[in-house]
């Protein structure tokens, strides 16, 4: 049990720790004050390979926000949606659906999730609206 001469309430006691670590804080080189460089967020293989998950990526956030992202987990699918006469969607998927390494698509959107960009999606109203698409996919009745 350690006394000093002031009894001190939480109130005190919190804002003197709290002085405590910034000034260990700001003892450190810049490059360890960033907090996306000492999470080393990664996105590992849907089944877990090892080697096959993604380089680091350099993002914020903790695990009790929104969009958290923790060092090896966070939300996969990201959607915003406009809502409206005719609603605009915006979307970002990390990696490839299929988890498979040799897809041309495994990886190709890992960055811009990391970044917080999303890309434009396709709401349709109707089949005829798919014409030009990609691909389509339809479910008989």
């Amino acid at each position: 049990v350690q006394e000093t001469e002031k009894v001190e309430d939480a109130r005190e006691l919190a804002l003197a720790t709290f002085k405590e670590a910034c000034a260990a804080f700001e003892k450190l080189p810049a490059e360890e004050r960033q907090w996306n460089k000492v999470k080393s967020t990664f996105i590992p293989h849907i089944g877990n390979i090892p080697g096959m998950q993604s380089k680091t990526l350099y993002n914020g956030g903790f695990d009790d926000a929104i969009n958290s992202v923790k060092k090896s987990n966070g939300p996969s699918w990201r959607m915003i949606v406009e809502v409206g006469e005719r609603p605009k969607a915006f979307g970002v998927f990390p990696g490839g659906p299929s988890g498979n390494p040799g897809s041309p698509y495994y990886d190709n959107t890992i960055q811009q999730w990391a970044e917080g960009k999303y890309y434009p999606l396709q709401l349709l109203n109707t089949p005829e609206e798919a014409s030009g698409s990609l691909f389509t996919i339809s479910f008989n009745n």
